[in-house]
């Protein structure tokens, strides 16, 4: 509750500007809006549509673009876009996820949740499930299956490992497997050489935009809590797991520690790091042959994983 004085003041500058974090917000949205034409040869054999999944509030269907590959015999994926809870959407990740359907014979859901600031914690968590669970309700609906992976870059890395530990709370159905491209895991990044050694002028992902995105998305006092920090989560039973890592990105250090939690807890977990690779790096198709490797290790991970419902795998073709 606000005293007189303070809606005074506020009433002055309402008019003026709105709050820091939204001009902040759509300031970065505006800045990091990079405008990527998929070339028509591009993996023509996946086919794209755009359909609206129920979300987590009625009011508020979830925009979900199905990649659907024509060698349709790998594991059903459900894609969770990076951009710091804040930013992005799918379509950012267009020519990524048509090259993974295509490598992987894997139907793919990306979804678009709820963006902070104006929607914080937990309304973008609170969506990937309501996408997670309906997707296994109705794997006939989009010829997907029960055996769903969880994949995600970044700060969808961080709801993709989010997501598998409040499924674990409520003891419903965990995914067949996880991936995460460059994930946050812990929100007290600054504890991490790597942070304090790249953050302060790093070109992609610098301490300006983490300090932002972090405040942004959640409060200070839920920083350490495990839905938005699931580093401090107790990983035991999560499914196998599949990291990559830039050593040129500050949240090297995080992937690290992430992956020897995940294995001391028992998970098969991997972890590559590529040397010299910045955050994001696998974002760029073609471009640089670091991307083509983790796509392929990628593809390596995901190949023994149950297919999708009622699709038997078959071996891969060239």
């Amino acid at each position: 509750m606000t005293s007189p004085g303070e809606e005074k003041i506020y009433a002055i500058l309402r008019p003026m500007r709105g709050t820091t974090k939204k001009m902040l917000a759509d300031g970065l949205r505006s800045g990091f809006k990079v405008e990527v034409k998929c070339p028509p040869d591009f993996y023509p054999e996946v086919n794209v549509e755009t359909r609206f999944l129920p979300g987590a509030l009625a009011s508020e269907p979830i925009r979900t673009q199905f990649f659907t590959p024509k060698r349709d015999d790998g594991p059903p994926i459900l894609y969770i876009h990076g951009g710091g809870w804040s930013m992005e959407q799918s379509d950012d990740y267009f020519m990524m996820l048509k090259k993974i359907a295509a490598m992987n014979g894997s139907r793919i859901a990306a979804i678009n949740y709820r963006l902070a600031p104006e929607n914080p914690f937990p309304a973008g968590l609170d969506d990937c499930a309501a996408a997670y669970l309906w997707l296994r309700e109705n794997a006939g609906d989009w010829g997907g299956g029960k055996n769903l992976v969880v994949g995600g870059d970044s700060a969808g890395g961080n709801l993709c490992f989010a997501l598998a530990l409040r499924l674990k709370q409520e003891g419903a159905p965990m995914p067949s497997g996880l991936f995460g491209f460059c994930p946050l895991t812990d929100m007290i990044f600054e504890q991490y050489p790597s942070y304090i050694e790249l953050a302060n002028d790093n070109f992609i992902y610098d301490a300006a935009f983490a300090g932002f995105v972090r405040g942004g998305y959640a409060n200070c006092n839920q920083w350490k809590q495990l839905l938005v920090s699931p580093m401090y989560g107790d990983l035991r039973g999560l499914p196998p797991t599949f990291l990559v890592a830039g050593a040129a990105d500050p949240l090297c250090d995080d992937n690290r520690a992430f992956a020897e939690r995940l294995k001391h807890a028992g998970v098969a977990a991997e972890l590559h790091v590529y040397q010299g690779m910045p955050h994001a790096f696998y974002c760029f198709s073609g471009v640089i042959p670091e991307e083509q490797d983790a796509l392929e290790r990628l593809k390596t991970f995901l190949s023994p994983l149950p297919p999708g419902e009622g699709r038997e795998r078959v071996a891969a073709q060239e």
